[in-house]
């Protein structure tokens, strides 16, 4: 079949197209595959659903996300079921291919208010992508993640997250501090969420190492004492921020005085030659 018939039969209606469709759906050539998937999404066709699921699950990336992408808009149609829809554009989260995700991340946003009972589920999942290398699926993530109905605070600490962890990040626990008329929070070694009144100043405080590409190498405390008195707070730090891209060690004092004026000094030395982009 030709490129031309082929879309021919993907633009008609009826039973029949349906059956032409699932044909196209289970030929060996990708360009039918992808075209016979659009067409049944186009059509919600339900009965196809089965070969769909399968063909999410190919060889080719383009046809994974013809396939994704018919499940979702099949998913949309009146009384359609889970039918393991759902299932199978949360498992393409995981694909290799940025583009498949992409797919996958779309369908599961237009099909967020059907998820019922898999909702925490599926944004659990949702949560893990957010440390995904490609920023085009980070974004997409944090759309779905509105869609789910995540609160934004919750979306601003994973955005916060990933910003500087790279992904999800439990972390210590967080104490709360002031510097006068200053409210924060201390957390992992960095000053947070830094008001006055009821408006924010500063969001973040911190002392960072950064390779040659500009990523952050993590630090690891081996120590970190807070005192909190007389209005103000002290605090003293000890790590090492080492990875396969750097090696330095520091130490640090953070001071607020009741007056409202913090300070945040440091030193440090490398412990092994790298190429430093920035520290600070």
């Amino acid at each position: 079949m030709s490129e031309a018939a082929a879309k021919a039969v993907a633009a008609a209606d009826g039973p029949e197209a349906v059956a032409g469709l699932l044909a196209m759906l289970a030929d060996s050539r990708p360009y039918l595959r992808v075209i016979g998937a659009g067409g049944l999404g186009r059509l919600r066709a339900a009965e196809a659903v089965p070969a769909l699921l399968k063909g999410a699950q190919a060889g080719d990336p383009l046809v994974r996300v013809a396939c994704l992408q018919a499940l979702a808009g099949i998913g949309l149609a009146p009384g359609v079921g889970g039918d393991g829809i759902g299932e199978a554009l949360v498992a393409a989260l995981n694909d290799r291919e940025g583009t498949v995700k992409l797919a996958a991340l779309h369908g599961l946003t237009r099909l967020a208010a059907r998820a019922g009972g898999d909702r925490e589920a599926i944004i659990q999942a949702l949560v893990a992508r957010t440390a995904d290398p490609n920023p085009a699926v980070v974004a997409a993530t944090f759309e779905a993640l509105i869609a789910f109905g995540v609160p934004e605070d919750r979306r601003a600490k994973l955005m916060d997250d990933q910003l500087m962890y790279g992904g999800p990040h439990a972390g210590t626990g967080a104490t709360n501090l002031t510097a006068g008329p200053i409210r924060l929070k201390f957390q992992d070694g960095e000053l947070r969420y830094l008001y006055v009144g009821d408006r924010e100043i500063v969001r973040r405080v911190y002392f960072a190492v950064r390779d040659k590409l500009f990523d952050t190498v993590m630090p690891e405390f081996s120590r970190m004492e807070v005192r909190s008195e007389g209005g103000g707070f002290a605090i003293r730090l000890e790590a090492v921020c080492r990875g396969a891209t750097a090696d330095y060690r520091w130490t640090g004092e953070i001071a607020g005085t009741a007056e409202g004026r913090i300070t945040f000094r440091w030193t440090g030395r490398p412990t092994a030659r790298f190429p430093r982009r920035a520290s600070g």
